[in-house]
């Protein structure tokens, strides 16, 4: 084990237009913890929804997240 700081904070990020967020632990370190959560709106079943306009990879990523949560 070993440390990441004495305090953090919790970061969220998303793409500007879209309901999706990953929420994130920063460290007072700067270090980020390895684990996030993903939280959507958007039902698995329509995973590609409002995503036709993104850069494919953005697009790719937003649709696996969605349909595995």
């Amino acid at each position: 084990m070993r440390p990441v700081g004495e305090t953090w904070h919790v970061v969220a990020i998303g793409v500007e237009g879209l309901p999706d967020q990953w929420v994130l632990q920063i460290y007072d370190t700067g270090e980020c913890d390895p684990n996030y959560t993903f939280k959507s709106p958007v039902n698995a079943t329509e995973a590609d929804t409002g995503l036709d306009d993104l850069p494919a990879a953005i697009a790719h990523l937003l649709a696996t997240e969605r349909s595995q949560h």
